[in-house]
């Protein structure tokens, strides 16, 4: 026997595919949702993360660099107070760093604050002179003024660090950071002595 629908069981079938319908649609949207904020909360972490890690190393880096910046300051700290105690000239002042200075990367320049005539421990074409900081002095430009000001203040021990910035020394034909230290030379005269 056949029964013949009247229509309400119809309607309750499509209420029941639509209510189907739409429990799949939300647990298909709930999933969505789900996975994105889980993504996002993942990915959220990951730059934590790398954030951590990149300012971990700038602070490592930043304390590697100050350890070697004060070491170096150390080394020509105790140039400076020896060849002082000992009233080196000029030459003999080089030539003490020459034969203590045991890196052969790392070079020492006197730099005479007055006319910014230095010599270095580094010898060219059977000269030790270096002129970057009388090439410094003579120009106008802002960058090299500020570079001769920061010198000056070293000098005179009015400077917050003796660390001078980045600069180019065209004898060695590098770029080179350089730290410094006020030393006393006997005059090649031998009339006094002079700061440099």
């Amino acid at each position: 026997m056949v029964k013949k629908s009247d229509g309400t069981d119809l309607n309750v079938a499509r209420s029941r595919k639509i209510g189907l319908i739409a429990c799949n649609i939300a647990l298909i949207l709930s999933a969505i949702v789900f996975t994105l904020t889980y993504t996002a909360h993942i990915r959220n972490e990951q730059r934590e993360t790398r954030q951590d890690t990149f300012i971990s190393a700038v602070e490592s880096m930043k304390q590697i660099s100050r350890n070697y910046v004060a070491n170096e300051q150390g080394y020509v700290d105790d140039w400076a107070a020896y060849i002082t105690s000992r009233s080196m000239s000029m030459y003999e002042a080089l030539a003490y760093i020459r034969t203590t200075n045991t890196q052969s990367d790392k070079y020492a320049h006197i730099v005479d604050m007055d006319s910014f005539e230095a010599h270095s421990t580094y010898i060219k074409n059977d000269s030790d002179s270096v002129d970057c900081y009388k090439k410094m002095a003579d120009d106008d430009l802002a960058t090299y003024q500020l570079f001769i000001s920061n010198m000056k203040k070293m000098f005179s021990g009015s400077a917050d660090a003796s660390i001078l910035g980045k600069y180019r020394v065209n004898e060695t034909q590098t770029t080179v950071v350089s730290v410094g230290s006020r030393v006393t030379l006997r005059n090649s005269s031998g009339a006094g002595n002079k700061d440099y």
